[in-house]
């Protein structure tokens, strides 16, 4: 489940840092310095989120909802700080910002939650 998760994740940095410097070579949309920031950020939140829940999983199956629910709520209010704070300080760019932390939002937390799903009964984290 660990191989499944860091390979989940490198991909999802890689595509939406590939998909960040695509438009800002293109130009298509004016995208601010924060953005890879914010990318890293979430990457290295991810990791923290997902070993706190993988954890809780191990410790018993039961763990694991309220585990979840709590990554979810630690990574939500933290977004809306960021955004929050960040739209306070420079309200130029606040739609592409907001659709950009979206983007990243969604990626991430999809790599975070995928390798909890392995369509067999059990424990998934015994699957690779």
């Amino acid at each position: 489940m660990k191989k499944r998760f860091y390979l989940l994740l490198a991909l999802a940095f890689g595509l939406l840092m590939l998909t960040y410097g695509s438009l800002k070579t293109a130009q298509v949309l004016v995208l601010p310095k924060v953005i890879p920031i914010a990318i890293g950020g979430y990457a290295l939140l991810t990791l923290l989120l997902f070993t706190y829940m993988s954890n809780a999983w191990r410790i018993h199956p039961k763990r694991f909802p309220t585990a979840m629910m709590a990554a979810t709520a630690v990574k939500m209010l933290l977004t809306m700080a960021f955004l929050g704070t960040y739209l306070y300080i420079d309200r130029s760019q606040k739609v592409a910002v907001a659709l950009s932390v979206f983007a990243i939002y969604i990626t991430y937390t999809i790599a975070m939650l995928l390798p909890f799903t392995t369509g067999e009964k059990g424990n998934p984290a015994s699957a690779s």
